[in-house]
């Protein structure tokens, strides 16, 4: 199973590699998953009819994982115990990162540097697997 960030969702949309190539492969394969954090961001940024339109044929194409007790408990100690940083770990991405660790997936995202303060994080490459 691999869990969509937005960054490369919105890659996807824009022809942008190597995440637009990646997203297209997983969509042929049927193992990329979304969030509705991924629903709600994607959503909220749409500028016109258009590309609201777009993103909804995106999403819509996508299996969207819902957030779980367990998965909404494990984000709260995520975000708790970076919660006196200097660089706090934002909501969004402890609820994105939780959803992965509980579901064992791997994350496909450009923003590595954050998620990778996160243990247990699993992470796809943007290379096809062999």
């Amino acid at each position: 199973m691999i869990l969509a960030d937005s960054d490369v969702l919105v890659d996807f949309l824009a022809g942008v590699e190597p995440g637009a190539a990646r997203v297209q492969l997983e969509l042929e394969y049927g193992q990329l998953f979304i969030t509705p954090i991924n629903r709600f961001e994607l959503l909220s940024a749409a500028g016109s009819a258009r590309q609201s339109r777009l993103i909804r044929q995106l999403l819509d194409a996508l299996p969207c994982v819902a957030i779980e007790e367990a998965m909404a408990d494990r984000a709260a100690e995520i975000y708790r115990s970076f919660a006196q940083d200097a660089d706090p770990i934002p909501m969004n991405v402890c609820l994105i990162a939780a959803v992965a660790i509980t579901r064992r997936a791997q994350l496909l995202t450009r923003e590595r540097e954050v998620f990778d303060r996160i243990p247990d994080m699993a992470f796809a490459a943007f290379a096809a697997p062999d």
